[in-house]
């Protein structure tokens, strides 16, 4: 998604905000803060939301902290990053969007480079680099001096020096029962745990911590039950029966 944003800076998203998000409020603060300390040496520290498994929601809070934070930036750049192929796509959209007179470069190169020298030259931008697992491939897509902030999402451990890497946990069960009651539809976006019964509550902590805590597993599941209006009880018993 492309387009302007309300106060007239220009942003790339993936996908529009997530309304079920919950949680990870010391992580995005923690990312914040991390960030904005190159504002004081002239130089920013990239960072990497760094999760060894899927659907852990790496991914969704880089979402989040480019809504939450939108308004500290010029532009937000968004770019998938899971082979060269996805980085070449993604950085042709970015010098379309920059207007970059590179843009319809037949060689792809002359485009990646005219971009990577934007990113060089100008401030107040954040680059999302998302499922950046292969971080080999990075240095042909990134300037040796970052005039922005880069942020990544990635499987890899071994940062190699290029980001300082965060580590992202599976969601505790009160926090992952929240969010899986309001994806159901069992609960309003503004109600809390203790707007349901003891019992309906256990249940939802159970299929959490049998779900591995895993926030796209729960939302997969509480689209479920909004979409066939299948009760807890009934889904767990379904769930220990195939899983």
């Amino acid at each position: 998604m492309a387009g302007p944003s309300p106060n007239g800076r220009i942003e790339i998203q993936p996908d529009p905000q997530n309304s079920f998000f919950i949680g990870r409020d010391d992580l995005l603060a923690r990312l914040h803060t991390q960030l904005q300390a190159g504002r004081t040496t002239a130089l920013s520290q990239p960072q990497a939301v760094g999760g060894l498994g899927g659907g852990i929601g790496k991914t969704q809070i880089a979402v989040e902290y480019a809504y939450r934070y939108h308004q500290e930036y010029e532009i937000v750049l968004w770019a998938r990053a899971e082979n060269e192929e996805t980085l070449i796509s993604s950085y042709s959209t970015i010098a379309e969007l920059l207007n970059l007179p590179e843009r319809a470069a037949q060689k792809q190169d002359v485009t990646i480079q005219a971009v990577k020298a934007w990113l060089q030259k100008h401030g107040k931008w954040l680059l999302i680099l998302d499922n950046a697992d292969n971080l080999d491939l990075l240095p042909s897509f990134l300037p040796p001096v970052l005039g922005g902030h880069l942020l990544l999402t990635t499987r890899a451990w071994d940062m190699q020096r290029l980001a300082q890497r965060i580590e992202v946990e599976t969601l505790p069960k009160e926090q992952g029962a929240l969010f899986l009651l309001r994806r159901a539809g069992l609960l309003t976006a503004d109600a809390s745990l203790e707007a349901v019964v003891p019992e309906e509550r256990t249940r939802a902590m159970q299929l959490v911590q049998e779900m591995g805590g895993l926030p796209l597993a729960l939302d997969q599941a509480g689209a479920y039950l909004d979409a066939i209006g299948m009760s807890l009880e009934q889904y767990q018993s379904v769930y220990q029966t195939h899983r």
